[in-house]
């Protein structure tokens, strides 16, 4: 009865062995439109993200830093997702061997999203410290942790990378 059983248990693993190049074949070609779909439309999101975001974004020339910090942050979901996507399509095309698509600008976004990020999340961090120190009554400030805080924001910000500071 088990001989049977391991038996049936082999002839039913070799017929799907032997089926199994035959259905990766009839699936390739769906699958390689799909990839060749989605990668266009994520070229055209792509666009669109850049247009906004050069049109509306925290780099907009006059905006108030407290206005680009929000504006980092309406934009930083979007383009998550989009890298997310990047990363998706660019494995499918290695998975189909095709060449693997590029996608300067969102390689040059990710780059400034970062600057960005490192530069309005320090002046977030300012700002709350400032925030506290004016709603704390004086003979309740401990100026020795002001002056610790203010040497800290100032390696800091010598610490940020050369083509920030020249924002």
């Amino acid at each position: 009865r088990q001989l049977n059983l391991l038996t049936e248990t082999y002839k039913k693993l070799k017929s799907e062995m032997c089926n199994a190049p035959q259905r990766l074949l009839d699936k390739y070609k769906p699958l390689s439109i799909e990839l060749q779909e989605g990668i266009l439309n994520l070229k055209s999101d792509i666009f669109f993200f850049d247009k906004q975001f050069i049109e509306r974004g925290p780099m907009v020339e006059g905006l108030m830093p407290s206005e680009a910090a929000e504006r980092v942050l309406l934009f930083q979901d979007r383009f998550e997702e989009l890298v997310s996507l990047m990363e998706r399509y660019q494995e499918g095309e290695r998975l189909f061997m095709i060449p693997v698509t590029s996608y300067p600008t969102l390689t040059e976004t990710k780059r400034v999203f970062n600057l960005l990020k490192r530069l309005y999340d320090l002046y977030g961090s300012v700002n709350r410290s400032i925030q506290t120190w004016s709603n704390t009554l004086w003979n309740r400030l401990k100026i020795d942790d002001i002056i610790d805080s203010l040497s800290e924001y100032t390696s800091k910000c010598r610490k940020l990378p050369k083509g920030l500071k020249a924002w």
